[in-house]
Order: structure tokens, then C-alpha cells, then sequence
């Protein structure tokens, strides 16, 4: 979905919705989740009582894709984006539905455009920016997805060594310029992190630059003087 205003019918929806209904067949509904069960009849309830209330719209959609019931938590989704479509949370389970379904152009449009609504008040969702990178990588958009993860490294003011990783692995897989200072400035948040201490000294492998891989062997040895693969360099 494109646009920010009144819903759109898209040339492509009853395919999607046939698709839905197929995977929806297809998955293993069948099986009894009387917990689950009881809290979709609640929430039904709820919604005949406040049918235009978007929360409970959302709570029975996540409850019908926990039943792999996709069909009916897409449906869910697009009457909560009908009545509110500049709702960038609308958007953002369109999109992780839409991923979980393997349709990730699909995905990755609404994800952006949850980013476009969330920015509007502030900074994006991090983590919606991270499957955002995720889904490119998965479309093989190598270049966008390094570029998302790079996004997603400034959106906050210390970034988690997970994230610092997927970014580096992404911008090495992309030939990117600037792959050694990120690793470098990985360090500087996270010195004792194994992973991050293991990928400096394989990219300087890598690279050919033999003083510089014997230093950050030395760098984590100092921290790891056991490590199995290293520690008799």
C-alpha cells in the first residue's frame, strides 16, 4: 500500500486474499487450542461491542496468525486500516504478516511505510527498521539491506553487539568501503565480545594485512587466552 490516506483496492488483492485462503487451508488449523480458542471468542465479543476499536482488531489478528488462521488475521488488518490508515502499527503487522507469508515485496513495502508514519512523530521503530534490513537480504537486495542495517545502527546511541554483527556481515557481503571502521567502532562499544574479536581477525585474514590480523589476534587473546583456534599464535 502506497498512499498515507483512504485505503486503496489494489489490481493484485483478490490474488493475495486466495493466497491467504490457500496457506490458510494448507497450514495445520485443524488442531484444538481451547486457550487460544477462548481468547479469539473474547475478543470477537469485544469487537461486536466496539467494532471500530483498532486495538482489539490487532489483539484478535496476532491471536488468528498464533492459530495460523492468515486469512482471517489479514482481513483483521485491513478493516484496522481502513479505519485508521495513517496507523504506522497497522502497517507494521501487514508487514510481518506478509513476511511470515514469504511475500517479502509485499513486506518490505509496508514496512517502509510504517517507517514513513512512525517518522512523522519522531525516530522509526529499530526493530522494524532491523526486519526491514532482514527482508532485503531474503529478497536479495544486498545493497539496500546494508544500508537498512546502517539506519538501524543510528537509531540508537549504543547499539547491541547483534546488531553491530548483521551489519557487518551485510556490508562485507555488499564490498563495502567502510567495513573495517565499523568493526572498529563495534570494539569500542563491545571489546570483549567474542564474535566481534573473531570477525576482525578473519576479515583482516582476509584482507592480507598481516600485522594488523596479528594485533587483533593479540586483542583477543587477551581476553580469550585459550581460544582454540588462536591461542598458540
Amino acid at each position: 500500500m502506497k498512499t498515507c490516506g483512504q485505503p486503496q483496492i489494489k489490481t493484485t488483492a483478490f490474488l493475495k486474499l486466495m493466497r491467504l485462503v490457500w496457506l490458510s487451508f494448507w497450514v495445520t488449523t485443524a488442531q484444538s487450542h481451547p486457550v487460544l480458542d477462548d481468547r479469539l471468542a473474547a475478543a470477537s465479543q469485544a469487537i461486536e461491542q466496539q467494532p471500530k476499536n483498532t486495538a482489539l482488531l490487532l489483539q484478535r489478528s496476532h491471536q488468528y496468525s498464533e492459530a495460523q488462521q492468515y486469512q482471517k488475521a489479514h482481513l483483521d488488518l485491513l478493516r484496522a486500516y481502513s479505519i485508521k490508515p495513517d496507523d504506522p502499527e497497522i502497517k507494521r503487522r501487514l508487514g510481518f504478516l506478509y513476511a511470515e507469508l514469504g511475500d517479502f515485496e509485499e513486506a518490505i513495502d509496508e514496512l517502509i511505510e510504517s517507517q514513513h508514519l512512525q517518522q512523522q512523530d519522531g525516530a522509526g521503530d529499530i526493530n522494524t527498521q532491523i526486519k526491514l534490513a532482514e527482508l532485503y537480504q531474503l529478497n536479495k537486495q544486498a545493497n539496500l539491506s546494508t544500508l537498512a542495517f546502517k539506519q538501524a545502527l543510528m537509531m540508537t546511541d549504543r547499539p547491541p553487539a547483534h546488531l553491530y554483527l548483521a551489519t557487518i556481515k551485510a556490508c562485507i557481503n555488499s564490498n563495502c568501503d567502510d567495513s573495517e571502521a565499523l568493526i572498529n567502532k563495534a570494539l569500542n562499544h563491545h571489546p570483549a565480545h567474542l564474535p566481534l574479536l573473531e570477525m576482525k581477525v578473519q576479515f583482516l585474514e582476509d584482507s592480507h594485512h598481516v600485522k594488523a590480523r596479528q594485533q587483533a589476534i593479540n586483542d583477543l587473546l587477551f581476553f580469550y587466552p585459550n581460544h582454540p583456534r588462536w591461542k598458540h599464535q
